[in-house]
């Protein structure tokens, strides 16, 4: 019987910490877009932003999800179902509630007192300073009152299907492993690992008409109905090395495909929904094989930064929202406000992400294991 590498990929860090920097931009983007569909906006629009940003949305909150699926495989390698969750608890769970109560908050106060800002995700007004407003941060729930996760819903997604899986995958590790090697075989032949393309087609095409991207987790049918069988796809696809093999011979081909889809003309809103949801899988074993290309070696300053790239995560979009605050006040042009919010924010947030990093209390609150004091 066929066994599964045994040792941790450097793609996988390298893919997360490239993903997690590329919020920066997409975040910054955000303020810029021509659709409504952020915090606080300029009054002046890009449509290249917008859809520069719609194709970054495709594929790049599901690679979070494929990695994540992929780092659980190399995690229970030593773990029980019950180690695996607590470990969820302590790095998904406690930041999670950290950030509602203290990251969050400034995003929602410059909301608040710019009244100025016709496109506010929530038009709720107040005057007065950021300590005497904290206190509302718990009157439930955004956008018509204050508490919300905001960006954070990756966390509570993730925590969620990481509890509700690790049987599942404890169990394909173990007793299911004939099953799992049956499947992960199957999709190895040919050209069966893009078939799950249809599967999101499907999903996309059926639900995300009547579902949109909300992330208010007790509606959001479309996303769990994706999200999670990516986190399982991300689970199976580092647990067999024929599925390694099949992204090596396919990425190339799957990547050229993918693009090529999302450069297909609006049709209808099925249709458009059901081309996302091929472009995502396909996009996604692309990079995954770009990856395993190009960066399965060590690569210095990635692994510095994939240490911090969970508080980076964290800080960076209120780090955003409150650069844009100020900067959207300018009488200047969109390419000036962008890089004068892109280049601070990432400064400043890697900074603060440095700054967690430095000692144990602040880094159990954003999710990062204690430091190991062992050598000194």
């Amino acid at each position: 019987m066929t066994s599964a590498p045994s040792l941790r990929r450097n793609e996988i860090d390298a893919l997360r910490s490239l993903a997690t920097l590329l919020l920066i931009v997409f975040h910054t983007g955000m303020v810029f877009t021509a659709f409504d569909h952020f915090h606080l906006q300029n009054v002046q629009r890009s449509e290249l932003i917008g859809e520069i940003n719609l194709f970054i949305h495709q594929w790049h909150m599901p690679l979070f999800f494929l990695l994540a699926g992929m780092a659980a495989w190399y995690s229970l390698r030593t773990r029980t179902a019950g180690e695996f969750r607590l470990e969820r608890v302590k790095r998904l769970f406690i930041p999670l509630l950290f950030g509602m109560l203290v990251i969050i908050p400034p995003q929602l106060y410059v909301e608040r007192i710019a009244r100025w800002v016709p496109t506010r995700k929530s038009p709720v007004d107040f005057e007065g300073s950021f300590f005497e407003w904290w206190p509302n941060t718990f009157k439930c729930c955004y956008p018509e009152a204050n508490l919300s996760w905001h960006h954070l819903w990756f966390l509570l997604y993730l925590f969620a299907y990481s509890v509700l899986l690790a049987g599942l995958f404890v169990w394909l590790r173990g007793r299911g492993e004939r099953r799992r090697l049956a499947v992960t075989g199957f999709l190895a032949r040919g050209w069966m690992l893009g078939l799950p393309a249809l599967y999101l087609a499907a999903v996309e095409a059926l639900l995300r008409p009547s579902f949109p991207n909300n992330q208010d987790f007790v509606t959001d049918l479309a996303n769990h109905a994706n999200y999670p069988v990516v986190f399982l796809l991300g689970f199976l696809l580092v647990s067999d090395p024929a599925l390694d093999d099949a992204v090596r011979r396919l990425w190339r081909g799957f990547l050229a495909i993918g693009i090529a889809v999302v450069m297909l003309p609006d049709v209808s809103a099925a249709f458009d929904s059901a081309t996302r949801g091929v472009a995502e899988w396909l996009i996604l074993i692309g990079l995954v094989g770009l990856g395993r290309r190009f960066m399965s070696g060590p690569i210095g300053w990635i692994q510095r930064f994939s240490g911090i790239s969970l508080p980076f995560y964290i800080w960076h979009q209120t780090v955003i929202v409150v650069l844009a605050y100020f900067v959207i006040q300018w009488d200047a042009g969109i390419a000036v406000k962008f890089f004068a919010i892109a280049i601070p924010a990432f400064l400043i947030t890697w900074g603060l992400s440095e700054a967690v990093a430095l000692t144990n209390p602040t880094r159990f609150l954003f999710g990062l294991r204690p430091i190991d004091r062992s050598d000194s």
